[in-house]
């Protein structure tokens, strides 16, 4: 069926678009997958293309939406409500958009479904009318629409609670211009059908501006008897106010159309449909006002379905719909179940490929800061070396102005030189080696991975931040080691230039090698250290992948056997 929880969906999803896009299914794909339609593919065309908010509809759309759907239509993305729909062999029936992360839900209307519909019509029952006397007879409904082991939380009886802001949303908020010609009429339009769309079609090109007013449901009991109307009044409300060719719903309208009705809303016609009509309470014709004023007219909408039509369809197929709704609850309550155990285990297949993508980029910056590190601590070696041969050439240049031998002077250079080999090593030592140690630290949280599958993550999360603060303190000790030895080195460039050098020349170059090599020691420290940081972020998100991987394993094994 298409009811009022459709239209809200689809003015759901209009909200979050410019242009809706509508799939209908064919009777073929509901057979197979739900059971048998109440209303024909024909009749659903219809109904849908007259809900306000539809765009455009799509007969025959596949059960299962595919990305060339969407393409086809130029859609961005697809809508639905926050309910499971499954299909015969218990597959998620938007799996594939889901998947391309080209998935929107909206809320579901809470308190209708074509099952509550459905079982309201073969109980014949009253408790949708009244709110206060509903709980025993939904018991019933219940019982009869649903297998006892299992309750979907998206169908079955319920009441609806319509809401003044609901109204509002549905309705257009338009006033009536003063040049407009006003319609009236007036109905119970229960089961919103494709009789009454077509009706309402004729009953709107009959003038500018088409006011509805439905009766309470009292009323309509009293002249339709059994358990009419199957919708209560603010059901009713809301499937006709959904309707594009409606204005104005007048709520609980009076049976007969009164002049003081007439002059309230300027009316201009009063329409009326072939259908026969049964004299008031007190047994005045209820179009005597209106014919009076030769204002009243009715009308054929060329569509001879009635409610009557409806329920009679349901009555003919009772079993096959009784066990159609229990079909359908079971699958949903299985469904259900998974999905909710899923969420709780805050699974999503697009959350683990994002973050798949984000530890891409953290190997990338790792690797770039890194390979800075090496390249900065070999610039610093060949800076000292360089720094080194001025200081020999310095003082083989003013040596002999100073009086000391070359054997001295050869023999206070190569002290120099060792100083300066031992420092330059050290720099490079402690780059390369935190260089391994990175890849020691990375091929050990793989093999961790591997071989123990995450079965405690807690567990696994701890022995990565004990991992992690061992770490820092290693880089820690090499950064300080790494500043230790420049500022050593810088140091020793001090005493023996200053004690090999005679005047301002010689400390210009001298100078220069002091800012070279505390600029490149300084880029090699930060950037070891910052390699070590984007590390530790790399072994917690390895941790949480390989976990995803695991239990993205076993949802689809769960998902695989609903049915």
């Amino acid at each position: 069926m298409v009811h009022f929880g459709h239209a809200n969906a689809c003015r759901q999803a209009k909200q979050m678009g410019t242009y809706l896009v509508v799939g209908v299914h064919s009777d073929a794909e509901i057979t197979k997958h739900k059971g048998p339609p109440v209303f024909s593919e024909q009749e659903r065309y219809k109904m849908v293309r007259a809900i306000k908010w539809v765009d455009e509809v799509v007969e025959d759309a596949p059960y299962v939406t595919a990305l060339e759907t969407l393409e086809k239509y130029n859609c961005q993305f697809c809508v639905h409500g926050d309910d499971i729909t499954v299909t015969a062999d218990g597959v998620d029936t938007y799996h594939i958009v889901k998947a391309a992360g080209r998935y929107r839900e909206c809320k579901r209307t809470q308190g209708v479904s074509t099952t509550d519909l459905v079982g309201r019509m073969l109980l014949v029952t009253k408790s949708h009318h009244e709110p206060d006397d509903m709980l025993p007879d939904r018991e019933n409904t219940l019982r009869m629409s649903l297998c006892k082991e299992s309750v979907s939380p998206w169908t079955g009886a319920s009441q609806f609670l319509a809401t003044t802001n609901k109204i509002i949303q549905f309705s257009n908020g338009r006033e009536p211009e003063p040049t407009d010609k006003v319609v009236y009429t007036a109905g119970a339009f229960d089961l919103f059908h494709v009789g009454h769309v077509d009706f309402l079609e004729k009953a709107k090109a009959c003038g500018d501006y088409l006011i509805v007013g439905l009766h309470s449901d009292r009323l309509v009991n009293r002249y339709k008897g059994s358990n009419h109307p199957i919708m209560n009044l603010h059901e009713r409300v809301l499937s006709v106010l959904a309707c594009r060719y409606v204005d104005e719903v007048v709520i609980g309208a009076p049976y007969s159309v009164t002049m003081e009705l007439i002059n309230h809303f300027k009316v201009s016609r009063v329409i009326h449909g072939r259908t026969t009509y049964d004299s008031d309470i007190d047994g005045q014709n209820p179009y005597e006002v209106p014919q009076a004023l030769k204002i009243f007219e009715q009308i054929d909408s060329g569509n001879p379905m009635s409610t009557q039509d409806i329920i009679t369809r349901i009555i003919d197929n009772r079993l096959e719909y009784e066990k159609r709704n229990k079909k359908k609850e079971a699958k949903e309550a299985a469904a259900y179940a998974t999905f909710q155990k899923l969420k709780a285990e805050n699974l999503n297949e697009s959350t683990a490929v994002n973050l798949k993508n984000k530890t891409f980029l953290k190997y990338l910056f790792l690797l770039i800061c890194l390979l800075g590190g090496m390249i900065c601590a070999l610039i610093a070696s060949s800076g000292w070396a360089q720094q080194a041969d001025w200081i020999s050439q310095l003082c083989q240049e003013y040596t002999p102005n100073e009086n000391v031998t070359t054997s001295i002077n050869c023999s206070q250079n190569s002290t120099i030189n060792s100083y300066r080999l031992l420092s330059a090593n050290t720099i490079k030592i402690a780059a390369i080696s935190s260089c391994i140690l990175c890849l020691v630290i990375i091929l050990i949280i793989y093999l961790i991975h591997v071989f123990t599958g995450l079965r405690k993550r807690r567990k696994w999360k701890m022995i990565a931040r004990i991992i992690a603060i061992i770490f820092i303190v290693l880089c820690l000790l090499i950064f300080a080691t790494s500043i230790a030895a420049v500022f050593w080195e810088l140091k020793l460039i001090t005493i023996f230039g200053i004690q090999y050098t005679s005047n301002a020349y010689q400390l210009t170059p001298n100078g220069y090698c002091k800012a070279q090599t505390g600029l490149a020691g300084a880029t090699a420290g930060f950037g070891i250290l910052s390699g070590s940081f984007l590390l530790i972020d790399i072994i917690c998100r390895l941790l949480t992948i390989g976990s995803l991987r695991k239990q993205d394993r076993r949802r689809k094994k769960r998902i695989s056997v609903i049915s």
